[in-house]
């Protein structure tokens, strides 16, 4: 059998070839492009007192930007901080967990309780790199095995680290048979009777987001209370320094004291500071610094938004700056006293960021001493239009010029004799070399 392609077929495929590139290509309804100006947020502590508050303001006005739909947050954290690696401490741990349950699934024991405690290990000897369902998971299945293997002491030890990192843990039935669950609930008694003690971290530099075994603790220094004497996972992060991990023995009834030393990032960490500090210098006093064109350009944003932070909780001193590298203008200048007590302190934030928004003046590029306002242009739907201006006073306007009126004049005295000639009866037409008004 053969096909014979019509000839109109043939000069339809280039169309359609086009058409169906051209749909491709153009963003459908999911696919449109996101043009919103990305933004993003900078806070310096003006002394070692606001360090805390610095970091705390900084990841709620964060959060708050993610939610704003006018902008898109461009976080500093995805260029200053370094990127997990690929064959790093956790992915290596994940990639042992993987092997080591299916070894679990098809009954290879023994298997499975060497890759799992080889990835609990990679874990533990990382503490910086630990997630939390991560560990869970590891610790899950090697206890099971090694159940299953009949190492009850060492089973028991697994299942013990799980419940310090996570009391709340439980084996699903639908998974693990019963005699699983029986040794788990015998392990998890013991553990939620023990007696507990509470951990007081402090970190230099103030002002670090804290985990304790993997749930989030706020700001340290900080004091966490009730927890089962034991070993804990305690993990610090704040930009510009590397994470920072380390297991932490608590004391039965007693409060352990952890200090811990922060590591500047030498690249990415140390640039940020010294950023900073210029901008810091050269905000109260430049309309628009030029550091604010190398951070927005380090960030990949449009707009900067840079608060300075002085005093301590309750009462807390922010001067903060809007800047939009577009226009090379700082949009806004905003000084406040805010009461950082924690009740409603979000919603005064959000109102706080609110008044960051707003942009009816901004300050115009050049020096402090020349600088002045300049309004900011509304849209150009909303611009209602104006009547024309009125002519000044004692200068000559198009309507008092002789000539205007002249032809005015002609024009009316000519259109009023051609009315009156068509419509006198009887008479001939004048010759050519007549003028003839008739009134």
């Amino acid at each position: 059998m053969s096909f014979v392609r019509h000839p109109a077929s043939r000069r339809r495929a280039p169309w359609l070839g086009g058409a169906l590139v051209c749909a491709l290509l153009a963003p459908g309804p999911g696919r449109a492009a996101d043009t919103r100006p990305r933004a993003s947020l900078v806070v310096q502590a003006l002394d070692s007192g606001a360090e805390r508050e610095a970091i705390r303001l900084y990841r709620l006005l964060s959060e708050q930007l993610r939610q704003e739909r006018t902008l898109r947050l461009a976080p500093l954290e995805a260029v200053v901080d370094p990127r997990p690696s690929d064959d790093g401490p956790a992915a290596r741990a994940e990639a042992l967990f993987s092997q080591g349950k299916r070894a679990y699934d098809t009954l290879e024991l023994e298997q499975a309780a060497q890759l799992l405690g080889r990835a609990a290990a990679t874990l533990e000897a990382s503490p910086d790199a630990v997630e939390r369902a991560t560990y869970e998971k590891i610790l899950t299945y090697l206890g099971a095995s090694l159940v299953l293997l009949e190492r009850s002491r060492q089973a028991k030890d697994a299942f013990r680290r799980l419940l310090l990192c996570n009391p709340r843990a439980e084996l699903d039935p639908v998974v693990f048979p019963p005699n699983l669950g029986e040794v788990f609930r015998r392990v998890a008694a013991e553990v939620r009777r023990a007696p507990k003690g509470s951990l007081r971290i402090e970190p230099s530099p103030a002002g670090a987001e804290l985990w304790v075994d993997g749930v989030a603790q706020g700001v340290a220094p900080a004091r966490v209370a009730e927890l089962v004497s034991g070993a804990h996972l305690v993990q610090l992060r704040r930009p510009g320094y590397r994470p920072y991990g380390a297991w932490v023995r608590v004391r039965a009834r007693a409060e352990t004291r952890h200090q811990a030393e922060l590591d500047l990032i030498p690249g990415s960490g140390a640039r940020l500071r010294e950023l900073v500090r210029r901008l810091g210098d050269e905000a109260p006093e430049s309309t628009y610094p030029q550091v604010v064109d190398e951070l927005l350009g380090w960030f990949g944003a449009d707009r900067l938004f840079f608060l300075r932070v002085g005093g301590a909780a309750p009462r807390l001193r922010v001067q903060a700056f809007t800047y939009d590298g577009s226009s090379h203008l700082r949009l806004r200048e905003v000084v406040e006293e805010l009461d950082a007590t924690p009740e409603g302190f979000a919603e005064r934030l959000g109102l706080f960021l609110a008044s960051l928004l707003e942009e009816p003046t901004v300050v115009a590029h050049g020096s402090a001493e020349t600088a002045h306002d300049v309004p900011v242009l509304p849209p150009v739907a909303d611009l209602a239009v104006e009547p024309a201006p009125e002519e000044p006073e004692g200068e000559d306007s198009v309507w008092s010029s002789w000539w205007l009126w002249t032809c005015i004049g002609v024009v009316v005295v000519g259109g009023l004799a051609a009315g009156l000639a068509l419509g006198l009866p009887g008479e001939s037409s004048p010759s050519g070399a007549e003028v003839v008004f008739s009134f």
